[in-house]
């Protein structure tokens, strides 16, 4: 059986496709767009306030939401039965800055270390030093490689000498941090650090590639905590069994009738801790999607007014003489899960021409572990607020399942999840309800050829979605690769109908 391919896409005239290295580079290519836009213009301030306001947060505007995430995660990861689906790696302790960082292990020897300060040096010297890492100056500051500790009737006291003026200046040790959140400054926060070396942890190679999957959250003005709950929950399983993960978001809307926009960075690099404010401050945030419409609108009509400017052989100093088409900045996702994955498609596809190109870094995993997820209730098999969760957070673990292991293992496992398992609990409920033996075996019989139906449905479906590619139009699959997913896919369907047989 072939893959499907994406016929839905292929007349669109521009598929807009646009990473950027992280949040700080997108919100940058953003203010600066800002800057080249109003010299072009004579003035453009779309957007402005709402990135302006945002940019700023460190607090993801609703920490309730995410305790009760953590709720759930207690309650649903005691509901799953992974059923080997991952062998569980050996963890070892390092110093191997490669490893996840455990703060349970750093937290044994946490200290807040000092910034030594000097009002005086402060206001007569405030350039003596140069900034911190954001480049914010932190006058009266001075570097602990500068300062000397000397003992006066036994109480210990700080100096530093000057290179300026050859003066001394007392010095008052205070937490390290103080002094930048006093003034406001960009990024200033308390700082700790650890006096055990080995705070990392790393999984025990036993040969054959790392195992690793890249996850995006498609974000839009409906998004929420809730949307991308089985994301976050599947990133934990992985983290847990030795899967490295990395997570983005993916700004995906439509502009024009015929214009479609995927523009999006990591929020969680591939061994990075599992930071959920920072995740959700990043992906699903009232205030952050503002922020984003904004960087969209503004780089975008960067862009425009540049290739206007070429066109009509002016540089880029220039101010336009014509104005652009104005931008919203937002537009609707794709309408259904098929045209929602056949648009995935041609991103994946053009992910990998950039690569090819120098323009993005080499990718770390195979293009089929690019997945998206956030879209819950597409699949439609669970009921109830947590039945959604488990039915998108089981749609994910399956697809990487058939991609680590062996197909016929993997359908032994989903069918017993959703065929045995459901067996189970309804000869448990027909029980209690006092139905006769034959009455229950009845029912059991023509339950179980609903339940193989529909199994049989979301097993096809996983693999059909993974293996869709597009065969014409923008990004269309190279032959050599389509050949290939269409051999990976008929291998799979046969070991599936295997299965069944057996069965």
């Amino acid at each position: 059986m072939p893959g499907t391919y994406a016929k839905d896409w292929e007349n669109y005239r521009k598929l807009n496709f646009k990473v950027f290295a992280d949040k700080a580079d997108f919100i940058k290519q953003g203010e600066d767009a800002y800057i080249f836009n109003r010299q072009a213009l004579g003035s453009y301030s779309k957007y402005k306030t709402d990135l302006n306001e945002q940019k700023i947060r460190t607090i993801y505007e609703k920490p309730d939401a995410l305790v009760d995430l953590g709720k759930d995660f207690e309650g649903l990861m005691a509901k799953i039965d992974m059923g080997g689906v991952f062998e569980k790696a050996k963890l070892k302790i390092t110093d191997d800055k490669r490893g996840v960082f455990s703060f349970g292990l750093a937290s044994k020897g946490l200290y807040n270390p000092n910034e030594y300060f000097s009002q005086e040096l402060a206001t007569e010297l405030p350039e003596e030093f140069g900034g911190d890492e954001y480049g914010n100056k932190l006058p009266g500051i001075v570097p602990v490689d500068f300062v000397k500790q000397v003992y006066v009737l036994d109480k210990r006291q700080f100096w530093y000498t000057s290179f300026t003026n050859s003066k001394r200046y007392f010095l008052t040790p205070q937490k390290e941090g103080t002094e930048g959140i006093k003034l406001g400054v960009k990024g200033a926060k308390l700082v700790y650090k650890t006096s055990v070396r080995k705070s990392y942890v790393m999984y025990e190679k036993k040969g054959g590639k790392a195992k690793m999957v890249e996850l995006y959250i498609p974000v839009n003005g409906g998004i929420s905590l809730q949307t991308v709950t089985p994301l976050f929950l599947a990133a934990k399983f992985f983290q847990f069994y030795g899967v490295m993960t990395r997570i983005s978001v993916v700004r995906m809307y439509q502009e024009t009738s015929d214009e479609y926009f995927m523009w999006g960075y990591p929020i969680k690099d591939y061994g990075d801790e599992m930071d959920f404010n920072s995740m959700a401050l990043n992906g699903v945030d009232d205030g952050w999607w503002n922020g984003i419409r904004a960087v969209v609108c503004a780089v975008n009509t960067r862009l425009r007014i540049e290739e206007k400017l070429l066109a009509q052989g002016k540089p880029l100093s220039s101010k336009l003489t014509f104005g652009v088409d104005s931008m919203a900045g937002a537009g609707g996702l794709p309408e259904d899960r098929k045209s929602y994955v056949a648009l995935y498609s041609r991103y994946r596809n053009w992910y990998m021409e950039q690569i090819e190109k120098g323009e993005l870094p080499p990718l770390r995993v195979d293009k089929k572990l690019i997945l998206s997820a956030g879209e819950a209730g597409l699949y439609n098999l669970g009921t109830g607020r947590e039945g959604r969760i488990l039915n998108e957070f089981w749609v994910i673990l399956d697809t990487v399942d058939f991609q680590f292991n062996k197909p016929e293992l993997t359908c032994a496992r989903i069918y017993k999840r959703m065929v045995e398992d459901e067996l189970t609990k309804k000869y448990e409920e027909l029980k209690v309800a006092g139905y006769a033996t034959l009455q229950i075996q009845d029912n059991l019989k023509r339950y179980k050829v609903t339940l193989i139906s529909t199994f049989k449905t979301y097993v096809q479906q996983i693999l059909i979605d993974t293996y869709t590619y597009p065969k014409r139009g923008h990004y269309a699959e190279p032959k050599e690769s389509a050949i290939k997913l269409d051999e990976e896919l008929d291998t799979k369907l046969e070991a599936l109908n295997l299965y069944l047989k057996s069965i």
